[in-house]
């Protein structure tokens, strides 16, 4: 079995036990072997063997002592010193600082053809191969909106049969917005507490001004594009052997109006 498909604890230290007794039986046979060439060249110094078996030996100690040592979570002899006892000159090392999982772009700057003249014997200044200034910045690309015109191509046959056309993107049923933005919207509003209105400032400034009610329109074509799957997810919840179930008062503003209840019903995957 590779090693990469090894996910219990147990079974890996097995593994490490099997390696282990293997690599001493190859430094047994490494070293029988060595000796024997020395030993046909004429030269009997093997103080060089002698060194490298032992630096192997001590790596593979190291190995077998980080897996079958104490846990990391317990503090050895010399961790569990009082705070006294250590050094006053003794500093904690530096946190590694957290690494994005983004994309990354390279932009390579370049002076301008005016720029290129050297300070010191006016000369003309030539690119230096592969010699950079390197830095790196998290950056930000500001969201864009663009009218797509989608263009399905028609075909036909000399036979005289009925045209037939390319299949598009998924619709919205009467919506001019796209999937992407009807889903873009409900998620900044419901995922992001991000409220219409202040999505319609944010898109008014990017030159695509969103009345409420259209927002509004499009969260509910969303919702019926995605009710098959809403269903489903509701069979499957009940179909689960434990069911957990919990009712919150929803209050009404008009007046005269009896007080709503929310209902939410879930299981150890999902939630509906």
């Amino acid at each position: 079995m590779p090693f990469s498909n090894i996910r219990d604890l147990d079974a890996a230290k097995q593994a490490l036990i099997l390696v282990c007794k293997e690599n001493e039986r190859l430094h047994a046979v490494l070293a029988k072997q060595a000796r024997q060439i020395a030993e046909l060249l004429g030269d009997t110094n093997d103080k060089a063997l002698t060194a490298e078996l032992k630096r192997l030996k001590e790596q593979m100690a190291g190995l077998q002592q980080s897996l079958f040592g104490p846990s990391s979570e317990r503090r050895s002899e010399d961790e569990s010193a009082k705070p006294s006892d250590r050094k006053k000159d003794d500093k904690p090392s530096p946190k590694k600082e957290k690494q994005f999982d983004l994309p990354t772009v390279t932009q390579t700057h370049e002076l301008a053809d005016d720029d290129r003249e050297c300070d010191s014997c006016g000369g003309q200044l030539v690119s230096w191969d592969e010699q950079f200034e390197e830095f790196e910045e998290v950056d930000v690309v500001e969201r864009e909106y663009r009218i797509v015109t989608h263009r399905r191509q028609k075909y036909r046959c000399d036979c005289g049969c009925a045209p037939v056309t390319a299949p598009g993107p998924v619709r919205l049923r009467g919506s001019r917005f796209s999937l992407l933005f009807a889903i873009t919207t409900s998620v900044d509003k419901w995922g992001m507490h991000l409220p219409h209105v202040r999505q319609n400032a944010k898109m008014a400034t990017l030159g695509c001004p969103i009345p409420d009610a259209q927002l509004w329109q499009q969260a509910e074509l969303l919702a019926r594009l995605l009710e098959p799957s809403y269903d489903a997810l509701g069979d499957y919840v009940a179909d689960s052997e434990l069911i957990h179930a919990d009712e919150t008062p929803w209050p009404m503003l008009k007046k005269g109006t009896t007080k709503w209840w929310a209902w939410t019903f879930s299981n150890y995957d999902f939630c509906y």
